[in-house]
């Protein structure tokens, strides 16, 4: 029988692993926080609710320039004895399991111990919020008691000292939690994102930005940015259209070019583009921050019906080349733009039925209806990980004649959305497509 390494028989191996691989319970929610403090080079970050101290951790060496407070009452064993969490000493028992490594709830001071003292900018101490100096943070993380009296305590706390500290919230999933969020980001004016959506339709982590000043609402007649690609012709260039008249100035990335003040045309050809094109095109862009980015391109589609029909024919290099044009060019340009993706920037895809039939003969267009489910796929990573608003397009269809209203309702309904919305696919009508609505168990 092959002996389990534990903290008071090996604790060095364990220790390397424990750094390695730090011990938080947050998982991948830990990532927009990092990429929050990164990106806006925060200086002083709090977390409320240690635990056994991976989380902050991993923040502090993340951000090695920044000063990370953790607190945490330790009342480890009040909290191991309720039958409510015997899934967190599961969770704990088995984190390490492939290194042959058992943890236990009694470990998790050690645990606290051997993190504190890795990093010069990593402080966990014993204590609770009323006994810290809040006015010094930028970001604060509450992942305490998650009580509705002990979550209230903590952000009244925190806001009637420090109005300008972004909130991140775990566990927000929990109906208490979201209703309890809701009510004070509206009574104390909080832009609210969230991310990694639940089957129950929540969020499970939530972050609450201060809205600093009510007057900095956009005007009626001020001026919103858009990028758009691939919407230079048909109905994109309708959709372009009713975009200026309602005061948007736009990036358009296209292959055939629309002549009009308040557009700059970046010509592109598509089938022989490539990544160093699209970095020449970026720098080009000269606008800081987007209202809104679309993507709208339909260039080839890989399988199609007289690809089966041959046995001459094989189109891997035309397969692969519309797979670059319509799904990864949509990712590559989200991820080199993100610095000019904000809060309420919608991202947008335009999507289609076919990825969703009982049709037996929509496999005639195998390669359109593929890229438009990867389309879907890649939107819905973005919105778990990313700031923006990220969604999807579900038209149905464009009967002709009704191009201009189609193309109206469509911005009412971009304009209208929320963070709530970011992972939704949405028809025309402004309703969610109920065929890729997150499915419950």
């Amino acid at each position: 029988m092959i002996k389990k390494n534990t903290l008071d028989k090996n604790s060095n191996y364990i220790t390397k692993i424990l750094l390695k691989e730090p011990l938080s319970l947050l998982f991948d929610k830990i990532n927009p926080i990092i990429k929050h403090c990164q990106n806006n080079h925060v200086k002083n970050i709090l977390e409320i609710g240690t635990f056994a101290g991976g989380t902050a951790y991993k923040i502090a060496q993340t951000n090695p320039t920044a000063t990370v407070t953790s607190i945490d009452i330790n009342k480890f064993k009040d909290f191991f004895s309720l039958h409510e969490n015997n899934h967190i000493k599961e969770k704990i028992l088995n984190y390490y399991k492939k290194y042959n490594i058992e943890l236990f709830p009694q470990d998790i001071e050690t645990i606290q111990q051997i993190y504190n003292a890795a990093l010069p900018n990593l402080e966990l101490i014993q204590t609770d919020i009323s006994r810290i100096n809040v006015e010094m943070f930028d970001v604060a993380i509450i992942d305490g008691d998650h009580t509705i009296n002990g979550l209230k305590i903590d952000l009244k706390t925190i806001y009637n000292k420090n109005k300008n500290c972004v909130l991140f919230i775990d566990d927000s999933s929990y109906n208490h939690i979201t209703q309890t969020l809701e009510v004070f980001a509206q009574e104390n004016n909080y832009n609210v994102q969230g991310y990694c959506p639940t089957t129950n339709g929540n969020y499970d982590l939530i972050k609450l930005t201060p809205i600093k000043d009510k007057s900095c609402k956009r005007k009626k007649n001020m001026k919103k940015t858009a990028l758009l690609l691939g919407c230079g012709s048909k109905w994109g260039a309708v959709f372009t259209d009713e975009l200026l008249k309602k005061n948007y100035e736009i990036d358009l990335i296209t292959s055939t070019g629309i002549e009009n003040t308040g557009i700059t045309n970046h010509l592109i050809d598509w089938w022989n583009s490539d990544t160093k094109i699209i970095d020449k095109i970026i720098e080009n862009l000269k606008t800081t921050n987007y209202d809104l980015i679309f993507f709208n391109q339909n260039s080839g589609g890989g399988l199609n019906e007289h690809f089966f029909t041959s046995d001459e024919h094989f189109p891997i290099d035309h397969w692969n080349k519309s797979t670059w044009m319509n799904c990864q060019l949509t990712y590559y340009i989200v991820k080199k733009l993100n610095a000019k993706i904000q809060e309420n920037t919608k991202i947008g895809w335009m999507l289609t039925g076919l990825i969703d039939s009982t049709d037996s003969n929509f496999w005639q267009y195998a390669g359109y209806a593929s890229v438009k489910a990867t389309n879907l796929y890649i939107m819905r990573g973005f919105a778990k990980f990313c700031t923006g608003i990220f969604f999807g397009m579900q038209p149905i269809w464009f009967p002709a004649g009704d191009e201009i209203k189609d193309a109206i309702n469509i911005i009412d309904m971009i304009e209208n959305l929320t963070t709530t919305d970011s992972g939704k696919i949405l028809t025309k009508e402004g309703t969610e497509w109920q065929s890729f609505c997150p499915r419950t168990n």
